[in-house]
């Protein structure tokens, strides 16, 4: 190609495409993460959150560091108490069978899991 044909519109020049900058993240096993201009995904891709006793703790820091495919970084916060979960695994199903698993425990002791998200599904409004 040559360097006096002008550029369309939304076609990346060679140094947008560079592993090199700071819009672009290595997630390993040649994955990276390209943020467009004014994408602060760096910055949001983790919440701070703060629990009843001022204490804080950031949510999804490293996420992007777990080896396996799939994970899940969770805070919930029932009667003011924050608990907090993290699960990863290479299989889809299992992150999101532990996680229900875990939140459902963690909003009622006397009930079972399995009878909590049952009676969340009766009571939910999937309609929308």
């Amino acid at each position: 190609m040559s360097e006096d044909l002008p550029y369309d519109e939304g076609v990346l020049t060679p140094e947008e495409l560079s592993l090199e900058r700071d819009s672009v993240d290595d997630l390993g096993e040649n994955r990276f993460l390209v943020r467009s201009e004014g994408d602060d995904s760096s910055e949001s891709s983790s919440a701070v959150l703060t629990d009843g006793r001022g204490e804080r703790s950031e949510i999804g820091s490293d996420l992007a560091d777990v080896p396996q495919p799939h994970a899940v970084d969770i805070a919930l916060k029932v009667d003011g108490e924050v608990a907090r979960h993290r699960a990863s695994s290479s299989d889809v199903r299992e992150v999101f069978a532990e996680l229900l698993t875990w939140y459902a425990t963690q909003l009622d002791d006397d009930l079972s899991p399995e009878a909590t998200l049952r009676l969340m599904l009766e009571h939910a409004d999937l309609e929308r």
